[in-house]
């Protein structure tokens, strides 16, 4: 389309001339002083858009000097070029037939509207000058003891957030524990805090007090955090110096409630930085972490804490990279001392913004039902697992020992020999879906290993710690309430296996998994129905077993002790009555308030993703967009029009072009150009992103994470010198793909994709950290990189929740 010049009495067109044409500025200012020069009354009720987008001036009405050629067919005007050569002498006769006659402004009337114009900017300046005299009128006024006050906490603030991002213990080391990596990690960055720190022993006298010569600033209790304090005042903090300077010599840093104070303020702000404008997030429990619940680093000070998750799409990532990204944050933790249903409503009071039916663990389904069941027998089963993995993982020499034996057990074999092997090697066993097949399968070598570390004793290769670890394991292998509860256990959720398999998989095993759930519950609900025939199968085969081995068939002795000086109960009868019904009974149980009809409505969803739709020969289910309509009806944007959207959606991929390959997840979806003209659809998508149950993709942002650094790792205590082999770290990275892995998101990187993520920054802090040197709140700081750390905010919560408290 050709432009046209619209200064008065110029007839040019773009189509008739080489001369460049340009667009009226955006720039308010300059776009009026391009209006007022050229004298066009009809253009002075045009906005700066408008004009810039509709209207042109050719370069006859520029000096040269304002334009410049930066090409052979690229021409620019300067920042501040302005239009000045015009012919206002009379109307040209000679205009083109299309264009209409406007009337052009005489000098007078330039002249009136430049002054208006003027007027108008100081009319609006003096309104601007009175707003800002109104919000300083508004700010109170700060005096010097409150500035004072606030450039002391921040101070605080900022080195509790050093202490939490450096992985740096809060109450230091005793004289006993050596300063293990703090006075080397301080010394790669460079600074003085390593002089500090590490003066930390050779200022302790007889009494245990930290005696500075020369400095009134002197605290009791040494602590990395004091430690830090000193230094920062001797690095010229003087909000620190003025605070201290008159204090006694042995007088704290900062009071324990106080301290704490602070940190439940510094995560307080961290939650909020995560989840700000976040509308819909899932809740995920991860695994219950042992921590230190008083300052002074007490070994029988320890709570057993459970990790709270929060994941969701990335609104800000998307915006920034044109593309959704999935994220997964800590949020806290939460005490244990409750019953489910109370921590579930604890959390969702919290946490407002979650979905209640999202609550879910980062463990395999088998895992979840077997670590939840509450039979004594099964909680033996997996407290031993865990000991035993622990104990390999503890041992590498105990390990090759049990590869050994089951190599020699197998040796006619050679496929299960090849799958023990594998499982030995990679460790965790007691994580898979098969966990409870592979240790019957292993049981018998593994039994047999344990029994020769404890007869050889005095070879140097084990430890006192192994040994006596070998011993006690090796005796709750020979009871058989151990060993029903796992063929018991083996049976039962061997019925669950493939279908928690295919609920950690990809979107097509998830969409097949919901309608694999009927028929589970079917299978179980015959097991119920006919409990007395297949206990009888399976306690057979575990005495056969048992036989085997040459452990005896009896009851618990527990249960002896209250029966007696009654009759014995017999050791069938006790264990369909304490293991085998209770286990059916709460699968069952489990499963339906899983996977309600709401929840197996949801995953049904997943047959939007193309490559689902593709599987299913793009059929269309009226009555199963209806009732997905109603679940997410508060989350979509129009959700009346939801079937014709979705109908337009699926003749979009049935008639695709050929070659053009069907997304096979969400985030492939999501990340589709042509998804935002489906509004409905986009946000059914991102809803369905959220669901704990699936496995979070790795998102683009996910991809460069920054390197953390490895927390301090102090040693809480020596080993043995008889102790050869070295410790294993407890996040191994054998972590190829396997059928009946585990795949859940309690395997640190597993849950990401990749090492940068919360749960496994959470995971390496548990790892390096000893149990008394373990905070929560430092924790959180650790694993939330990504969320804002501003001590200014925290500041600024810390006093309006505490504003006598300082």
């Amino acid at each position: 389309m050709p432009n046209f010049c619209v200064a008065p009495n110029c007839t040019k067109k773009s189509t008739q001339t080489d001369l460049a044409f340009f667009r009226f500025p955006r720039d308010v200012k300059r776009c009026h002083e391009w209006v007022e020069n050229c004298r066009r009354a009809d253009l002075l009720a045009k906005t700066p858009d408008q004009l810039n987008k509709h209207y042109r001036l050719c370069a006859a009405h520029f000096d040269p000097s304002m334009i410049c050629k930066t090409g052979p067919f690229r021409t620019v005007l300067k920042d501040n070029a302005v239009p000045t050569i015009f012919d206002f002498s009379g109307q040209n006769k000679k205009l083109h037939k299309n264009r209409k006659r406007v009337k052009v402004l005489t000098e007078e009337e330039v002249r009136d509207i430049k002054e208006r114009r003027l007027e108008e900017e100081a009319e609006a300046n003096k309104e601007d000058e009175d707003v800002e005299d109104m919000e300083q009128d508004a700010v109170p006024q700060l005096s010097q003891e409150e500035q004072e006050l606030r450039e002391y906490l921040r101070s605080l603030f900022e080195i509790l957030l050093l202490l939490g991002r450096q992985g740096i213990p809060l109450i230091g080391h005793t004289v006993t524990a050596p300063l293990s990596s703090t006075v080397e990690k301080l010394k790669d960055a460079g600074s003085d805090a390593a002089a500090v720190v590490e003066g930390n022993q050779e200022k302790t006298d007889a009494n245990g007090n930290g005696n500075r010569t020369g400095q009134p600033w002197t605290f009791t209790p040494l602590s990395n955090f004091q430690a830090l304090v000193e230094f920062r005042i001797s690095a010229g903090d003087e909000a620190l110096r003025r605070r201290f300077e008159g204090a006694a010599t042995n007088s704290e840093t900062c009071p324990p409630e106080t301290l704490l104070n602070m940190l439940n303020v510094a995560g307080a702000c961290i939650r909020e930085d995560v989840l700000r404008d976040v509308q819909l997030f899932s809740l995920i429990a991860g695994e219950p972490a042992e921590m230190s619940s008083d300052f002074a680093g007490k070994e029988s000070s320890r709570d057993v804490l459970l990790p709270i998750f929060a994941r969701f799409v990335d609104v800000s990532t998307a915006v920034a990279a044109e593309q959704a990204s999935p994220r997964e944050e800590l949020l806290g933790f939460v005490s244990l001392e409750c019953d489910g249903d109370t921590l579930a409503e604890r959390l969702l009071t919290r946490h407002p913004g979650g979905r209640g039916d999202a609550l879910w663990s980062g463990c395999g389904l088998n895992t979840l039902l077997a670590e939840s069941a509450g039979t004594p027998g099964t909680q033996v089963v997996v407290a031993t697992l865990s000991r035993v993995d622990a104990l390999l993982r503890s041992s590498p020499a105990l390990r090759l020992e049990l590869e050994r034996t089951v190599a020699t057990s197998f040796r006619d074999d050679e496929d299960m020999a090849r799958e023990l092997l594998t499982a030995c090697r990679r460790g965790r066993w007691g994580r898979r879906h098969n966990a409870f097949q592979l240790t019957s399968d292993l049981l018998e070598p593994l039994k047999l290993c344990l029994e020769s570390v404890c007869d050889s004793s005095h070879d140097q290769r084990w430890s006192e710690r192994v040994v006596r670890d070998c011993l006690a394991l090796s005796e709750t292998l020979n009871d058989f309430e151990f060993l029903a509860a796992l063929v018991v256990l083996k049976n039962v959720l061997s019925f669950t296996r493939a279908f928690g398999r295919n609920l950690q998989g990809g979107a097509m095993d998830v969409h097949l998994a919901t309608s694999s759930v009927t028929a589970v519950l079917h299978s179980l609900m015959e097991v119920a129905d006919n409990i007395d025939v297949y206990h009888e199968f399976w306690f057979e085969e575990a005495v056969l077993v048992a036989q085997s081995l040459g452990i005896p068939v009896r009851v618990p002795l527990r249960h002896l002790r209250k029966c007696a000086g009654g009759a014995e109960p017999q050791p069938e009868g006790y264990y369909k009555e304490h293991l085998t019904v209770p286990v059916v009974s709460y699968v069952i149980s489990e499963l339906n308030d899983l996977f309600s009809e709401t929840h197996l409505k949801v995953l049904r969803c997943l047959s939007l993703i193309p490559a689902v739709m593709g599987q299913l020969k793009f059929a269309a289910d009226v009555a199963e967009e209806t009732a997905v309509a109603e679940v997410y009806r508060r989350d979509l944007p129009s959700p009346d029009t939801l079937a014709t959207e979705l109908q337009c959606w699926r003749v979009k991929w049935k008639h695709r072009s050929k070659g053009v390959p069907l997304p096979a997840s969400i985030g492939e979806t999501l990340r589709l150009a042509d998804v935002k003209f489906f509004p409905n659809l986009d946000a059914l998508l991102g809803a369905l992103w959220n669901l704990p149950i699936l496995n979070p993709e790795e998102g683009p942002q996910q991809q460069k994470k920054p390197q953390t650094p490895p927390p301090q790792k102090p040693q809480e205590e020596t080993t043995p010198a008889a102790e050869p082999e070295p410790e294993v770290a407890v996040d191994g990275d054998d972590n190829d793909d396997d059928d009946d892995d585990d795949g859940g998101a309690g395997d640190g990187a597993g849950a990401g994709g990749c090492g940068g993520t919360a749960r496994s920054r959470l995971q390496a802090y548990l790892r390096d950290t000893p149990v008394r040197h373990r905070c929560s709140w430092l924790a959180l700081i650790y694993a939330s990189m990504d969320a804002r750390h501003d001590p200014d905010r925290m500041v600024e919560a810390y006093l309006k929740l505490h504003p006598d408290n300082n």
